[in-house]
């Protein structure tokens, strides 16, 4: 597995991590981590930004100086930054568009969120945007939009509705895929650089499987 960078400035790197990497070391101690990696390519420590769980793939954003951290963080808590998702959803979804809002709770314990309708003590609110790409037989291809992420949010939220990712047994999908990846990819992410000009980086959609390159295809 290698991690592909796929845009690189004096403030920060951007790569795109495979599925199966962890983004940065956890309690397991797994040296082979997009931070710890990067870090010893760049030859510099590294501050990752953004994140993404084991069994996806996509963008990820590592600051190179605190002053870029603290910039992007506070465009991320005004809600400035915009991310964006392919993913790969059991069964057809019968809207074209849909946002949602649901309340959810990341219990720590099992490493899991689990998701209300309605409010209820210690769960947060969290909103959804998705637009249909295309229907499959037995599928169908999402675009999925969120200005801030909760844990595991975007397999929540989709299980929660009826339509688990692809592959993503944890949260109710039929089958696993076989490298242990699931079908969600952050395939975009823009916000403002440090002169205030937008800047947007996209990642490479994978060419060596069916479903991303009909979803390639589509976008």
């Amino acid at each position: 597995m290698k991690v592909k960078i796929i845009g690189h400035t004096s403030d920060y790197v951007v790569v795109q991590k495979p599925p199966g990497m962890l983004s940065q070391s956890d309690i397991s101690q797994d040296s082979d981590n997009v931070v710890d990696i990067m870090s010893k390519q760049l030859k510099k420590p590294l501050h990752l930004l953004t994140r993404l769980d084991r069994p996806v793939a996509g963008i990820l954003i590592l600051s190179k100086k605190k002053p870029f951290t603290k910039y992007y963080l506070r465009q991320q808590t005004e809600g400035e930054v915009k991310k964006n998702y392919l993913a790969i959803i059991e069964g057809k979804l019968d809207v074209e568009t849909a946002n949602w809002e649901h309340y959810m709770v990341h219990d720590k314990k099992k490493r899991k969120t689990f998701v209300s309708d309605k409010p209820q003590d210690n769960y947060n609110k969290a909103q959804l945007s998705v637009q249909r790409v295309e229907i499959l037989d037995n599928y169908t291809i999402i675009s999925v939009s969120l200005n801030a992420g909760r844990f595991h949010q975007i397999r929540a939220q989709l299980s929660h509705v009826g339509h688990p990712i692809k592959g993503d047994v944890k949260y109710g999908a039929r089958r696993k895929n076989k490298d242990r990846s699931i079908y969600l990819f952050a395939n975009q992410i823009e916000f403002k650089d440090m002169d205030r000009q937008p800047i947007i980086h996209k990642a490479i959609i994978p060419d060596d499987d069916t479903l991303w390159q009909i979803a390639a295809n589509k976008i």
